[in-house]
């Protein structure tokens, strides 16, 4: 026997039964301790100035692809690799049921059909068709584009559109 429990015998569970405690205690408190830690900080002191990620303070984070430098790159060579395969999906909703709970709160039960995928393909069509719409109503590259909604298929596809079309995008 290896690792851990090298050293216990049978003859010995409780011990077994402590070393297996200590090691779950261990590893919950490592997990709490990284969930904890500070992961992001202001580039700034002024108010509203961007984060980022502790990892990347004085550099931005590095892709392995060739070529794909841009998070617009990165999707291009996604739709490249992974072409018809599901990208996103959407499930439709049936219904809505109130459910009231104990303590007096009502909870929103949604019912949902089946998911419906949209191919990486079929996304990057989404995009070049918004984009393009976007240009034709007089949207300039680095004329700010605000995003108000909930995050589903569409909200991807905007920010999507902004990334491709150099649009700076902020989200409310």
């Amino acid at each position: 026997m290896s690792g851990l429990f090298a050293f216990c015998s049978p003859e010995n569970p409780v011990k077994t039964l402590s070393l297996s405690f200590l090691w779950l205690v261990n590893h919950v408190m490592k997990k709490k301790a990284m969930a904890k830690r500070l992961k992001a900080k202001p580039i700034s002191d002024s108010p509203g100035s961007p984060y980022r990620a502790i990892s990347h303070l004085e550099t931005l984070a590095t892709i392995d692809f060739p070529g794909a430098d841009t998070l617009d790159k990165l999707f291009d060579h996604a739709v490249a690799k992974f072409g018809r395969k599901d990208c996103l999906g959407t499930r439709e909703l049936l219904s809505e049921e109130n459910e009231m709970q104990p303590n007096g709160k009502v909870f929103k039960k949604l019912i949902l059909g089946n998911y419906r995928w949209l191919s990486y393909e079929e996304v990057n069509q989404k995009i070049n068709y918004f984009g393009s719409g976007l240009a034709a109503i007089g949207l300039k590259p680095k004329s700010t584009v605000a995003i108000f909604c909930e995050t589903r298929a569409e909200w991807i596809i905007a920010a999507q559109t902004c990334f491709r079309y150099n649009f700076p995008l902020v989200t409310l």
